[in-house]
């Protein structure tokens, strides 16, 4: 769920597939993007490149896509960022914690229902992150083959 690896085979050379990708990626964070991505390639056809479409880079749930370039092969992987990561750990914790308060002291707010929020949080947050990995891999294998 917080990781996947993919590897895409392609026609083209190392170079060709590096100037594709270079060609569609603008530097950190710049809110005016016209490219689908941001991020770094290095000159030894490693990079991280984060998705930009749909909003600015601030303003999304979006997948770290690491990866190298081999000739004729790129190796892609999509993870969740660390601090995302953190975010929904942070959340459960919380949400348990309060049901079982809840449990405990009777509050007016049944206890099960901390517990119904953060599911309903973490299932819209996997949608949303998951629409961002195919559609970031439909964008690359359209520059890679």
């Amino acid at each position: 769920m917080f990781k996947k690896t993919i590897t895409i085979q392609s026609h083209l050379s190392k170079n060709a597939i590096l100037q594709n990708l270079k060609s569609k990626i603008d530097s950190w964070h710049s809110d005016a993007s016209k490219n689908p991505f941001e991020g770094k390639i290095n000159t030894d056809g490693t990079f991280i490149i984060f998705p930009t479409f749909d909003y600015n880079a601030r303003n999304q749930l979006r997948p770290k896509i690491s990866g190298e370039v081999y000739e004729n092969e790129i190796l892609i992987t999509f993870e969740v960022p660390k601090n995302i990561f953190y975010f929904i750990l942070l959340s459960s914790v919380i949400s348990f914690t309060a049901s079982l308060l809840s449990f405990v002291k009777d509050f007016e707010i049944k206890w099960y229902l901390f517990l119904i929020a953060p599911v309903i949080f973490c299932l819209i947050a996997y949608k949303i992150y998951s629409d961002k990995v195919k559609k970031s891999l439909k964008t690359i294998e359209k520059l890679v083959r």
